[in-house]
């Protein structure tokens, strides 16, 4: 399993591109994916097991369970029991920071699987409306999965850590020393540090910018604040650092952003 999933997560859905339910066959084998998948991908099944074959490692997908399948990952896939495997697949493009790198099944309860029987009547049935009515069940399923997901990685060490994490989330906007969260979690700065990396994958300067960025980010979008007024909101004393810093994290000048966002729209 790929892991840099610990902490925040968010993903955008840009389009579902297909919903449906499909058999396969006991022992057989299914190879179309050694050249990646072109698109994300959630696949639940019904009944029955996959083995699924990654470059580097082999995820079983039981029955009741739920696995991931990011963009452009490769694999064949292998029915090695004498029972069909059915299951219910979504392929749909998502863009955000856990999209590309993590595969890896949950258990899910009996409400994912209703809610992807609802999905899949929208899709089929496609009545007026059905394309935003099945992005959110598609949305809801993907906050189960990924939240039930980032619950199982969580380790000791996370509880230990979490404070900060607690005290990132609701002030961010704030200069919090590393010290101070350092306290808070009753460890050394080195120590803290370190734990905080091996939790999250970034530093705790990195958490706190990234959460910085996503709001500016909305409140971009919104139209109705100066890149100025946004800077002073979200932590920065001048906008043009912060108008640099923005473009080193997304590639874009806070105006270029807005640009791109309109024509997306």
């Amino acid at each position: 399993m790929q892991n840099s999933f610990q902490g925040d997560f968010d993903f955008s859905v840009s389009e579902i591109l297909l919903v449906h339910k499909y058999s396969f066959q006991p022992y057989t084998t299914q190879t179309g994916y050694l050249e990646g998948r072109p698109v994300s991908g959630i696949v639940y099944s019904i009944s029955g097991s996959a083995l699924y074959c990654f470059e580097k490692e082999q995820v079983l997908l039981e029955e009741g369970c739920m696995i991931f399948l990011p963009k452009n990952c490769r694999y064949k896939l292998k029915n090695q029991s004498d029972r069909e495997f059915l299951h219910i697949t979504v392929n749909f493009e998502i863009s955000g920071p856990h999209s590309d790198e993590i595969y890896d099944t949950i258990h899910d309860s009996f409400e994912a699987y209703l809610l992807l029987q609802k999905l899949l009547t929208v899709w089929t049935e496609k009545k007026q409306g059905f394309r935003p009515l099945a992005k959110s069940l598609l949305y809801k399923l993907l906050y189960k999965y990924f939240r039930n997901l980032e619950k199982s990685l969580r380790t000791d060490d996370y509880a230990k850590i979490s404070p900060a994490k607690r005290m990132l989330d609701s002030r961010y906007r704030e200069n919090i020393s590393v010290c101070e969260l350092a306290d808070a979690c009753g460890f050394s700065e080195t120590h803290f540090r370190r734990m905080f990396y091996k939790n999250f994958q970034c530093s705790p300067t990195e958490y706190r910018l990234k959460k910085r960025i996503a709001l500016a980010k909305e409140l971009l979008r919104t139209g109705e604040f100066t890149v100025a007024e946004i800077a002073v909101y979200i932590g920065f004393d001048d906008s043009s650092y912060f108008s640099r810093v923005f473009k080193a994290e997304t590639g874009l000048t806070p105006s270029e952003y807005i640009a791109s966002e309109r024509k997306r729209l």
